[in-house]
């Protein structure tokens, strides 16, 4: 992490040391939260729904040594070093770019409307082959998730692995000019944002906002089936990966087991890829973190080697015991309609002895094409390969409609609020040996449900 003076911290925001005599107090690690302050920080006072710098004196009884402060000076608590800015968030990610620049790693960022954190899981994997690696932690992947990413990495760090959101037009521009990134991925373009985007063509008009950020050396490493980055691909110095004829790294063989993928590469039949994750869409996020390690002159032998014992952030489809001699595949994290149909394929083809259920909560941020949205999802569930269908939120009702007219209603059950009555349903038809899906955006509370549902521990 980050270990500077008072002093040089203010030349590289612009700032003013206070008092004057502070200069030479040595921070160690930066937090914007008070609650997750450490000895030796600096504290960073957001200006939010709540004003950060109210928070400055319990920062400092936890451990903080200075703060940065954007009202008078005062103001600053008495006895507290602080660094004079005009404002706390832009000197916050001003010194992240300041802290890049001094170690000067290989940047490699990663986007898409979905498999963003696993394929920087998988691409965190594959370079740590060869390279000191830093990688972006959970999902913190937004304007204030990247700087503290940069920000916590190890002075001797090689290369580091940056996890790019958005919500709005505009966002993965501000966080590309401040990674510059060497190596830029998009996993792929889906439906994630449209209630603020309106189209995938607009989604994917976002997601290219990667490339602002760009040297006249940095690589574009995306797929080549999706037909939106077409131009991209070809306009660009780029490196392309998929399943489709034309892609420069392409996959074929797939197999699909119950905790892992194999596959192999196309050129390279000798080589068996096993990731221990289960889903063909994760062998697109498998392929493009093979395609970084080829950029960083990493074999895909050695790569394919990383890939086999690779961690997935929690929450993520994860097999987990459930009550009854129940087994759970929780992947109530996130969710857009390709996501859903992906992992309905995956579980609908997974051989298993017991029965099959899923529990799918509503897709978020859809806007308009919401209820179509929801209702396509009915393709991809059929009687024969789930023994019962659960459906969650309001969102939920328009796929409920659509199914119950090829549904018995005794397999089909649809709760509108409560995770604790839906919970409840589940238990109640839980066998020994069922396999249950929980699959839904973050703000439906679903891991509720998998809570619920999860075998005791005792």
């Amino acid at each position: 992490m980050i270990e500077q003076t008072l002093a040089t911290i203010a030349e590289a925001v612009a700032g003013r040391v206070y008092p004057n005599d502070a200069g030479d107090i040595r921070i160690r690690g930066v937090q914007f939260d008070s609650r997750k302050i450490e000895s030796g920080h600096l504290f960073v006072p957001l200006v939010a729904e709540r004003d950060g710098h109210d928070f400055t004196s319990s920062a400092i009884e936890k451990g903080a040594v200075a703060t940065l402060w954007s009202k008078d000076a005062a103001d600053v608590p008495a006895g507290v070093p602080a660094i004079l800015v005009d404002d706390t968030l832009a000197a916050y990610q001003a010194l992240a770019g300041w802290y890049l620049q001094e170690v000067s790693p290989t940047v490699v960022a990663i986007t898409g409307s979905n498999g963003k954190t696993t394929t920087k899981d998988m691409t965190a994997a594959v370079v740590s082959t060869q390279y000191k690696t830093h990688k972006t932690e959970a999902n913190y992947n937004n304007h204030l998730g990247v700087p503290m990413t940069i920000l916590s990495m190890a002075p001797e760090t090689d290369v580091i692995i940056l996890e790019m959101g958005m919500d709005h037009p505009g966002d993965i521009h501000d966080l590309s000019l401040l990674a510059q990134p060497d190596i830029g991925v998009i996993t792929m373009i889906g439906e994630s944002h449209l209630e603020f985007f309106g189209s995938r063509e607009k989604i994917a008009q976002a997601k290219l906002e990667l490339l602002d950020g760009f040297k006249s050396s940095s690589v574009l490493v995306t797929t080549g089936d999706e037909p939106l980055l077409a131009e991209a691909l070809a306009t660009t110095q780029s490196y392309s990966f998929g399943l489709e004829e034309g892609n420069d790294l392409r996959a074929n063989d797939i197999v699909n087991l119950k905790h892992v993928t194999e596959f192999a590469v196309v050129g390279h039949e000798e080589l068996t890829v096993t990731i221990p994750v289960p889903g063909r869409h994760n062998v697109h996020n498998a392929l493009a973190a093979l395609s970084v390690g080829l950029q960083l002159e990493i074999p895909l032998a050695v790569g394919a080697a990383g890939l086999a014992t690779f961690q997935l952030t929690k929450n993520r489809l994860e097999w987990i015991s459930g009550k009854q001699h129940s087994q759970i595949l929780n992947d109530a994290y996130n969710a857009s309609p390709s996501s859903m149909k992906a992992v309905l394929g995956y579980m609908g083809a997974l051989e298993h002895d017991g029965r099959k259920l899923v529990v799918l909560g509503d897709m978020r941020e859809l806007g308009e094409q919401s209820r179509m949205l929801h209702e396509s999802l009915a393709a991809s569930i059929e009687l024969g390969e789930f023994d019962e269908v659960f459906l969650y939120g309001e969102e939920m009702r328009a796929l409920y409609e659509k199914l119950a007219a090829k549904l018995s209603a005794n397999h089909l059950h649809y709760v509108k609020e409560e995770t604790a009555t839906l919970a409840a349903q589940i238990e109640a038809e839980l066998q020994p040996g069922d396999a249950v899906l929980v699959k839904s955006s973050f703000g439906t509370n679903l891991l509720d449900v998998v809570a619920r549902l999860k075998e005791s521990d005792i």
